[in-house]
């Protein structure tokens, strides 16, 4: 265009009273003619100075939040319901697009259908001879448009990239494409500046978004096509019939993840004119031209959404948001990386006159015997440098795989020498370490067995210092790393110990906080990778260990009165069945459980004698207590709390029931050759048991019950004292009989009884303890009964704190 065009031509740009072809020339004028500049200019001045803030009823406008090209918003205050709003205001005057109450509807009935935590609420809308309105979600922390001021950090990107994703998904799932997905219309949920990880996106603006089966649902607007030019996909700009829908939000989202990553979008021009050219016939730079700390995964996930053919784009925002999450929990992404003859492919395409003249040259070159030789030259070079980058990344995951190991090796022995001290400089120190491993995988460059042993053993440092929660997160990342190492290596078997102890700790502290279904996974869990595992004394003790926790938790699941967890039960005693045998639990008849032919199938795999009289104390305390528990069991049919005959014979005679039960237990030690001192340990599992069915009888009513039960551990105890005086369990199950007795009393409201047993169980208690002074157990259960007796006699009656 050589002429100016009239003023009222000027203001109708950006309305649909002119078409593409003559929107296209008037902005190409625009942009090179000074005096059209100012008339624009002015016009919007006045347009501008034209909109005041109205008086509506329930309202209380504060301050303007901003201005778009038809609109301007407000903070408003609502009293009624005490609250915020956004008051997004579009004014009807002659400078308005004739279609915007058309616009304003489609945006209302939009956000009407797409209720979301992640989409910008509509509170109502409201219309009146000079206004229209929406009443929206008032969002605080700005949009993300302010915030990208710079590039963000890959994970916080991704994090970000991967909820607006899901969120697109779910109203496209509902028929709604948005069609102006921007970073300015990414509102942010939470303080101005406030870290990426606390901060929640929510998706506005759905002036343009088209439901399917509407009308115009695949059109753009006569003046060329509608949306914002660099988040604009190539079917927006040639503004196709039936092309338009979720396609073009999928290259939305891949432009809003490379602005977020380079801090620019992809197609930035001099004008809106050259910006959409770009967008039809150029592809976009690699980010990592851009940016070369950007992971290739997240350029190649980018790239994907910005394919020109909406076919090669994720199939789906869901898709998208799916490989987001795959890269962030460090698994493989779905998406491909574009190969160079793609590349080359994608090139020859777009410039078909370059591509041939360039495949002449390569042709004459290759032709050349010197080209050649060159070529080879340059291979062989490129091959040596290879084989030394392998050879220093062998070394060096040598040489961190080790250091992880030394820093896991003093930091066990650190803390076995100083268990009594919990300084927290030490504490500081470890939480320090665990967030050192958060980087280190973050950034990839270590193997994830080194990882996953460092992890597995800073979460055990973090246990000694009472750390759980923080111990039980770390020991649960161990096992997903580790596990990832076993795959590319499954025949390192240290990498599969450290896995089995993670397995087994983290069950633990599951156990502990009444997780029953979780311990049991991560003990099953454990009990395969050992089995899996050379055979060696230490995989033995794992498992004498793992088979004593399901046991316990196959009891506690027998004793419910539920028929799905007493099958459990049988289960598990299969499963441990199935172990030691190395037979298919398909052969195991009947109610299968675990007493004394279990006992004796462990046996077999490990000598006795090593295990109880091994050098340490903690695994030769450990098998003493596992063979103790197991020949309770198996004398479990001589219980005189579990079973109807044995709890009748020793009501009529407590002392010669008492007798028999010892004598039983005594006679299978000698039969399997252990040690006859393991008796009172073995008593002491039985008397745990009567414990928990005492405190069963008293929480239903049955005092009765409660105190028989009370008189048989008593006889037992007593006898127990008689024929072993030299035990300290032998004392310590005669402070729970009294102790029990004392219990009864309270509910019974015998003041004196109850004294009395406080003190007769302080006496057995302090037997125990003077027998061995290192049972802290003991001597905890010596402080509480102090305790107890003290504020019972400063009280002058029974007030003693009881349990059931």
């Amino acid at each position: 265009m050589t002429y100016c065009p009239s003023e009222a031509m000027l203001r109708s740009v950006g309305t649909e009273a002119i078409g593409h072809d003559t929107f296209a020339g008037l902005e190409k004028h625009v942009e090179e003619c000074v005096d059209c500049q100012q008339i624009l200019e002015a016009t919007t001045k006045a347009a501008s100075r034209s909109i005041r803030p109205p008086t509506l009823p329930g309202l209380m406008i504060e301050r303007e939040l901003g201005r778009g090209g038809t609109s301007v918003v407000y903070l408003a205050w609502e009293p009624a319901l005490n609250r915020h709003v956004a008051l997004k205001l579009i004014p009807r005057n002659s400078l308005v697009d004739p279609h915007v109450r058309e616009h304003w509807i489609a945006e209302a009935r939009a956000l009407s259908r797409v209720p979301h935590e992640h989409v910008v609420a509509i509170h109502r809308v409201d219309e009146t001879e000079e206004w229209l309105c929406l009443v929206l979600e008032y969002v605080s922390g700005g949009t993300l448009k302010n915030r990208l001021t710079e590039p963000l950090p890959p994970r916080d990107a991704a994090r970000l990239l991967e909820t607006i994703a899901r969120t697109v998904g779910y109203f496209h799932a509902r028929g709604l494409a948005h069609l102006d997905l921007k970073p300015s219309n990414i509102l942010l949920k939470g303080e101005m500046g406030a870290l990426w990880e606390e901060v929640s996106p929510k998706i506005s603006d759905f002036g343009i978004a088209r439901l399917e089966g509407e009308p115009g649902t695949t059109e753009t607007g006569a003046n060329g096509p509608k949306g914002t030019p660099s988040y604009m996909a190539p079917e927006q700009v040639a503004a196709l019939r039936g092309t338009i829908g979720p396609a073009a939000d999928i290259h939305a989202l891949g432009a809003l993840l490379y602005h977020s990553l380079t801090g620019r979008p992809p197609y930035q021009g001099a004008s809106n004119v050259e910006t959409l050219d770009q967008v039809r016939n150029q592809e976009p730079v690699p980010p990592r031209r851009l940016n070369a700390r950007i992971p290739r995964d997240l350029e190649t996930i980018a790239l994907k959404c910005l394919e020109k053919a909406p076919e090669g784009r994720y199939k789906s925002a869901e898709a998208l948001a799916d490989d987001l999450h795959h890269w962030l929990e460090d698994r493989p992404i779905m998406a491909r990386r574009v190969s160079p003859i793609g590349n080359a492919w994608r090139f020859c395409r777009r410039h078909r006159a370059v591509a041939a003249l360039l495949c002449t040259l390569v042709m004459t070159i290759l032709t050349g015997v010197i080209g050649l030789f060159v070529l080879l030259n340059q291979a062989e070079a490129e091959r040596a440098r290879l084989a030394e980058a392998r050879r220093k990344a062998e070394a060096y995951e040598q040489f961190s795989a080790s250091t992880a190991e030394q820093i896991g090796t003093i930091l066990r022995r650190t803390l076995r020498q100083h268990r009594t001290t919990t300084p927290e400089r030490m504490t500081d120190s470890l939480l320090k370490l665990r967030k050192s491993t958060i980087e280190l995988r973050s950034q990839g460059v270590v193997p994830f067995r080194t990882i996953g042993i460092l992890e597995q053993e800073i979460g055990w440092a973090l246990m000694s210092f009472n750390k759980m929660e923080e111990a039980r997160d770390l020991l649960n990342q161990a096992i997903v790393d580790l596990k990832q190492s076993l795959l590319t290596n499954p025949k390192d078997n240290e990498s599969r110990l450290y896995l089995c102890e993670a397995l087994l700790t983290s069950g633990n502290l599951a156990d502990e906080a009444g997780e029953l279904e979780a311990a049991l996974t991560h003990y099953e869990q454990s009990a395969d990778a050992t089995m899996a595992s050379d055979p060696t004394h230490e995989t033995f003790i794992i498992l004498t260990g793992l088979y004593k926790k399901l046991q316990g938790l196959a009891d506690r699941l027998g004793r419910s009165s539920e028929r799905g967890q007493k099958e459990r039960a049988r289960q598990i005693g299969q499963q441990i069945l199935h172990h030691l045998r190395g037979s298919d639990r398909a052969s195991q008849k009947g109610d299968a459980v675990v007493g004394l032919n279990t006992l004796v199938r462990l046996f077999y795999r490990s000598d006795v004698k090593e295990l109880s009289t091994h050098e340490d104390t903690e695994i030769r305390s450990d098998y003493e207590g596992f063979v103790a528990d197991w020949l309770a069991l198996s004398v479990v049919s001589m219980s005189p709390f579990r079973t109807s005959s044995c709890i009748a014979t020793y009501d009529r005679n407590p002392d010669a029931g008492a007798f028999a039960l010892i004598s039983a237990i005594r006679e299978l030690c000698l039969k399997l050759e252990v040690p006859d001192a393991l008796v009172p340990a073995a008593i002491k599992f039985v008397s745990d048991d009567a414990v928990n069915v005492a405190i069963e009888q008293r929480k239903l009513g049955r005092l009765d019950e409660a105190h028989s039960t009370a008189a048989r551990l008593m006889a037992l105890a007593r006898q127990l004292v008689r024929e072993y005086p030299e035990s300290w369990r032998s004392y310590r199950v005669l402070s729970e009989a009294h102790n029990q007795i004392k219990k009864n009393a309270f509910r019974s409201g015998d003041d004196k009884l109850v004294e009395e047993s406080i003190v007769e169980a302080i006496k057995a208690a302090q037997r125990a303890l003077d027998l061995d002074p290192g049972q802290i157990e003991t001597r905890n259960h010596l402080a509480y009964l102090n305790d107890q007796l003290a504020s019972m006699r400063a009280d002058g009656s029974a007030a003693v704190s009881s349990h059931p």
